[in-house]
């Protein structure tokens, strides 16, 4: 049937024909394939990649969080500390002059005022 004279087909003119197309179609079904599987891995490979910049870019974030994070408690201890090493001052002065007002009054008693009629 590979030339056109115009003589009706046979079966196996048909059946070669079958044959034929059928070859071609498993061979483009292949190449489709070959090029989906091609594709899929590209794109699996351009995730990947996007994936891994997306999670350095989030760990920096979060690292850059933590140390401002660590800074900001840092102070606040040190800060902390401060107002209880001058709370603890205030309080010895306080007792301090409690002690020396105390020792005044034991040396020097104060005299008893007498109630006037």
């Amino acid at each position: 049937m590979d030339d056109l004279t115009g003589e009706p087909a046979t079966l196996g003119d048909l059946n070669q024909l079958e044959h034929r197309m059928d070859q071609k179609l498993d061979s483009m079904e292949q190449r489709i394939d070959q090029k989906m599987d091609s594709m899929e891995q590209r794109i699996i490979d351009k995730m990947t990649k996007h994936l891994r910049d997306m999670q350095t870019e989030l760990l920096r974030s979060f690292s850059d969080y933590s140390k401002s994070n660590d800074m900001r408690l840092r102070k606040i201890e040190i800060d902390a500390e401060n107002l209880n090493d001058a709370t603890t001052r205030r309080l010895a002065a306080l007792e301090m002059q409690m002690h020396e007002v105390r020792g005044r009054i034991l040396l020097d008693p104060p005299q008893p005022t007498s109630a006037v009629s």
